[in-house]
């Protein structure tokens, strides 16, 4: 892997287009992979289950492989067009801790940005001092740079044998230089996504039965799931490949 040190080209719709060719290479194994996950996952943070049961710690845990696997899958695209959505969850596998760990790192900063809206909020109450605010808003830019320069590193530890605080390090090599690129490229990205999502919700919520009843919509939030997660992980992998 090279090192980056100057601006790259980073083309929204060049990471799109090769997004597309990605999930153009085997579809029904990427469902699979995805479906086998998401909506069972989906239903049972609505089932009720034994007491014993956390259903929605079982179902971010099952998440994070569902997260590895496709990313795993579209990093090497050869094994997904070729080996089965169980053997790829199996290979996969291997790189779950350090993705965890990773996992954890990155969402301290997220708990630094909760922070720093939290004191932005207390000031607009009143009760505050300005110099509150100050710090609310210093909390939030420094948050908002260190995942910007830190966003590769799921996929990027995922993709290479390296521990979490390596990929910590790749990616903010990686990313010197291109974060103004970088940003426009994630906004565009999310905002991909979450308007896909919104256009099938939408369109499900009118069907009278299912927003009537919860474990048929949390099946509908499955089905959403199993479609906009691939799009995002492929969209995530192109854009991390764009700077390597």
């Amino acid at each position: 892997m090279k090192s980056i040190t100057t601006k790259t080209t980073i083309s929204y719709f060049q990471i799109l287009k090769k997004a597309i060719t990605l999930l153009r290479i085997n579809p029904t194994k990427i469902i699979a992979i995805t479906a086998i996950v998401a909506i069972p996952g989906s239903i049972l943070r609505v089932a009720q289950l034994d007491t014993t049961t956390n259903a929605s710690l079982l179902s971010t845990f099952s998440g994070m492989f569902l997260i590895v696997s496709l990313t795993w899958a579209f990093l090497n695209e050869k094994d997904l067009s070729k080996r089965s959505f169980a053997n790829i969850y199996v290979i996969s596998s291997s790189r779950i801790l350090p993705f965890i760990a990773t996992t954890i790192l990155v969402s301290l900063i997220g708990i630094q940005l909760i922070v720093g809206a939290y004191l932005v909020v207390l000031y607009m109450s009143g009760l505050f001092p300005f110099v509150v605010n100050v710090a609310g808003i210093i909390i939030i830019l420094i948050s908002l740079y260190l995942l910007l320069r830190l966003s590769l590193s799921m996929i990027l530890v995922v993709g290479n044998d390296i521990t979490s605080i390596g990929s910590l390090k790749l990616s903010w090599k990686l990313t010197k230089g291109n974060l103004l690129r970088l940003l426009f490229a994630w906004v565009a990205i999310l905002l991909t996504v979450i308007i896909i999502g919104w256009v099938f919700l939408y369109f499900i919520n009118l069907i009278p039965v299912i927003s009537s009843n919860s474990i048929v919509s949390a099946l509908c939030d499955g089905i959403i799931l199993t479609i906009v997660t691939p799009i995002l992980i492929s969209c995530e992998v192109e854009l991390t490949k764009s700077l390597q």
